[in-house]
């Protein structure tokens, strides 16, 4: 699959992606890409995560979370959502 954050921040980076309703906090598409972008050199530098390598994710539903799957896609790992209610 190909970078679909990166194709919608070029078209439309100033319109939201997604929005979290508790709290009324919103990503804007280009937000999502730079900060999808950050995360995946993040976790490449400092954990040595590539392509093919799972990373398990233990947290509540937030805006951030999402930004772990835009990483996952630039970089290839598979991402593991982990139940914290368990």
């Amino acid at each position: 699959m190909k970078d679909w954050s990166a194709k919608w921040a070029l078209y439309s980076p100033d319109k939201i992606a997604l929005k979290e309703y508790e709290t009324g906090r919103t990503l804007r598409y280009g937000q999502l890409h730079r900060l999808g972008n950050r995360a995946a050199h993040y976790l490449q530098r400092t954990f040595g995560v590539q392509r093919g390598d799972r990373v398990a994710v233990l947290a509540e539903n937030c805006l951030e979370y999402l930004v772990l799957f835009a990483a996952a896609q630039k970089l290839g790992f598979v991402l593991v959502p982990l139940n914290y209610r368990l």
